[in-house]
């Protein structure tokens, strides 16, 4: 089987010829092992800052930075032995407070960006619409991370957020903003390059615009408790701004959608239960319900404890997948495909803070050769790591773990 075949034949809840590999991204330390040469793939805060850079120097700049770091990030997965790969539209441009780059298209786009220091950058709307508008991000060389730290939302509160939402509404989601067509091009010519030369199962991206990673988070969790209208219209806003971007990506030929905003903290959702299942679990369902009527499938990504949530995701919001279970937050992948493993794939799951980072490759192996045993008889698994490969973890460690999967997911599992 070539790896679209084996992605799809587990996805379809049949036994492939070996347990798939899939990573939600990977440092640029091993895209560089795998090329032989700089490359900036999707996931860093290195790759952030460079590509808000290439958005500075010209739109010329831009759309070459964007359609490089797909092609090389393909080329990665490919030479990597990896099965199945996320394509983020969004990954290379920086509408306004663009948090981990869960926007689409009603977002603030046109923007001025300065250079606050080498580190720091100041993003303004330059919209007529939006007037007023700024957000302060900066990169952490050390932690290899770049983050919003301020805006005005967060220093004037809840009616500068209304405000937000009212630019939202007035949006024509017709009108594709020119730099997130850059984005929507660059998923196209990867999936031409994907579908001529390599064959992976390949994900385009959309997911419910939980702010998580924006600097109005905490707010938004307040008006959850205060003001359930305002917190509906944002969520109805973006839901529909993401759908319009959605529709794109299923028409240009995906083969599934990834969703991956965060939730969950190791301790458990960051919300309660009933909360997601008023203000979350409807709108993700419709995004779901769109890639299914393109008979795609839908992974959900999501990090940290998510027992309590879990139910609502499968059975509510009807996902296919689950990525990536993450073991020093309590999750085992073995309980989770004894409870959901008629419904759904497993994607996951060795720990990647710990075990990738720290441990040798031979006892990498033995982990490797461990969660094989126990999670991939009778199919209904992808291997991967229990998030990413992040910054901290070495090349031979990533390639311990993957080379150990092909070795021991061969079927039947005979350990």
């Amino acid at each position: 089987m070539d790896s679209r075949e084996r992605i799809l034949t587990t996805m379809e809840h049949r036994i492939p010829d070996r347990v798939g590999l899939f990573e939600i991204c990977i440092n640029n330390q091993v895209a560089q092992h795998f090329l032989g040469r700089k490359s900036y793939v999707w996931g860093t805060g290195e790759t952030t800052k460079a590509s808000l850079e290439a958005e500075m120097a010209g739109k010329d700049e831009l759309k070459k930075f964007i359609n490089n770091g797909y092609q090389d990030a393909i080329e990665v997965y490919y030479k990597a032995g990896l099965d199945m790969i996320p394509i983020y539209p969004t990954a290379f441009i920086h509408p306004l407070n663009f948090g981990l780059h869960n926007v689409a298209v009603a977002d603030i786009y046109d923007v001025e960006i300065k250079r606050d220091s080498e580190t720091s950058f100041l993003l303004t709307s330059k919209d007529p619409d939006a007037p007023g508008f700024w957000c302060s991000a900066r990169y952490a060389p050390k932690a290899d991370t770049f983050s919003m730290y301020r805006d005005n939302i967060m220093e004037k509160g809840e009616e500068e957020f209304e405000r937000y939402i009212e630019y939202l509404e007035g949006k024509d989601l017709t009108k594709i903003p020119e730099q997130l067509q850059y984005g929507l091009d660059g998923l196209k010519n990867a999936i031409d390059t994907n579908n001529k030369k390599y064959n992976l199962a390949l994900l385009g991206f959309a997911d419910i615009e939980y702010p998580c990673f924006k600097t109005f988070h905490r707010l938004f969790l307040e008006l959850m408790f205060t003001n359930e209208e305002l917190v509906h219209r944002y969520m109805r806003a973006t839901t529909d701004s993401m759908k319009a971007m959605l529709k794109i990506e299923l028409e240009m030929g995906v083969d599934g959608i990834l969703a991956a905003n965060d939730w969950c903290y190791r301790g458990g959702p960051m919300m309660s239960p009933d909360y997601f299942d008023k203000y979350m679990a409807p709108y993700l369902r419709e995004l779901v319900d769109l890639t299914h009527s393109y008979n795609k499938f839908f992974v959900r990504h999501l990090d940290g404890n998510t027992y309590k949530i879990l139910d609502s995701l499968v059975n509510k919001c009807d996902i296919d997948a689950y990525h990536a279970i993450e073991p020093p937050a309590g999750m085992d992948i073995v309980k989770v495909k004894q409870m959901y493993g008629d419904k759904i794939i497993v994607i996951g799951n060795i720990d990647c803070g710990e075990i990738l980072t720290n441990w040798t490759p031979e006892k990498i192996e033995e982990e490797t050769k461990r969660i094989i045993k126990a999670v991939s008889p009778g199919g209904g698994h992808i291997f991967g790591s229990s998030n990413a490969i992040h910054g901290g973890v070495p090349v031979e460690n990533f390639l311990a773990y993957t080379n150990a999967a092909k070795k021991y997911g061969k079927y039947p599992i005979e350990l």
